[in-house]
């Protein structure tokens, strides 16, 4: 039996399973959105990028047959992962921005990292390539997420 990674963590931060619809275009079609200028723009742009980045790497896993865990990861003073990516042992975290992200605002990962953990992903709609970005984080775009 495996344990809940927010059961295996330390108290100090928050671990929760994160719950998605995974059909953006039938949720922006719901929610009245017919361009897709107006839902980038919009106030819920983030959470829409967010939800298609999650579907992507869901599947990505899914297609390969291969068994994925996605959590997100909270302090308690409010510094946040948007996903915890685990999958054969290993845990990459990936945050994901809708524009150009600055390197100074990502985590250090080295101060809250387990061993198991990998160097993490900045998903970004600005991406060109695949390059580095700050210690331990990578820039990727989300049709190359490299799962």
């Amino acid at each position: 039996m495996q344990t809940p990674y927010y059961l295996a963590t330390a108290c100090a931060h928050h671990c929760l399973l994160m719950k998605f619809s995974l059909d953006m275009g039938l949720a922006a079609y719901l929610a009245g959105w017919r361009e897709s200028e107006m839902l980038r723009l919009g106030p819920m742009g983030g959470a829409a990028f967010e939800t298609h980045v999650f579907g992507n790497i869901l599947g990505s896993f899914r297609h390969q047959a291969r068994e994925v865990e996605i959590h997100f990861w909270r302090t308690r003073d409010g510094q946040e992962i948007d996903f915890l990516v685990e999958a054969r042992g290993k845990v990459c975290p990936v945050e994901v921005k809708m524009g150009s992200p600055n390197p100074q605002e990502l985590l250090n990962i080295e101060k809250i990292a387990e061993p198991n953990w990998i160097s993490g992903k900045v998903v970004s709609l600005t991406a060109r390539d695949n390059q580095p970005l700050a210690k331990n984080w990578e820039l990727v775009g989300p049709w190359n997420l490299g799962f």
